[in-house]
């Protein structure tokens, strides 16, 4: 109802009411729009606010979880896995726990209902165009899965890179003065460096593959309204 009356256009112009009743509920039109942007902040401000609160207290139970985790190993496990290289990864691995938990996580629900929302509404006032738009939508899933594949297997080999390199910072800074004695420091810098480029070669594939996921995302919907316009303009011909 809202949107029937913003304006229908005639010959004599474009006619935009000054008030909108919902039910007993009458005000200006320019207040209706006031108090849904309120609304929507004051809805905004909590929902961040409690995902925040959440992802701290779960951020915590994981790193506890993990210390845990490490302490009830046997002997055999230190023989597979660096120790050095232990707070590193926790260190990286929880960087992108803490990103996923964030509210991004929750702007995934706001978004699919905005999708859900903006198709009824497509298919109600116009399926045609509705269908020219939904034959663009693959350019959407063709971004989101390069960003996924980028971050599932980009995100690994930066972790390993920056992993090795913490272990053999916190390995020669133990015995500072053995590498001293025996003129070590440009061998470690060498081995320091070569395990910062890894991770600085991967970091730089993962953040190509992201950057050309997001452009193909949030081009998309130029596409898809461009598309929209055109067919639908041809329909008024």
């Amino acid at each position: 109802a809202l949107l029937d009356s913003l304006g229908s256009t005639s010959a004599t112009g474009v006619h935009v009411p000054e008030t909108f009743s919902l039910g007993s509920w009458e005000m200006p039109l320019w207040l209706w729009f006031v108090c849904l942007g309120l609304g929507q902040w004051m809805l905004c401000t909590v929902y961040n606010g409690l995902t925040d609160t959440a992802k701290e207290r779960m951020i915590v139970r994981y790193k506890l979880a993990y210390v845990k985790a490490i302490l009830r190993q046997d002997i055999g496990w230190y023989d597979t896995n660096n120790p050095l290289q232990l707070s590193t990864r926790i260190g990286e691995g929880l960087k992108t726990i803490e990103e996923a938990l964030s509210p991004k996580a929750v702007i995934l629900f706001e978004w699919l209902a905005m999708a859900v929302t903006g198709w009824v509404l497509c298919f109600t006032y116009e399926w045609r165009v509705a269908l020219v738009i939904l034959a663009c939508s693959p350019l959407v899933l063709l971004g989101g899965a390069l960003m996924g594949y980028a971050q599932l297997n980009g995100q690994k080999s930066v972790v390993d890179g920056y992993a090795e390199a913490g272990a053999i910072a916190t390995e020669v800074l133990g015995a500072v003065r053995t590498v001293a004695s025996l003129g070590l420091e440009t061998l470690s810098k060498s081995r320091y460096d070569a395990a910062l480029h890894k991770a600085q070669r991967a970091g730089i594939k993962v953040s190509l593959l992201v950057g050309l996921g997001m452009a193909i995302l949030f081009s998309s919907p130029n596409v898809m309204m461009g598309a929209g316009l055109m067919y639908g303009t041809s329909l008024l011909k």
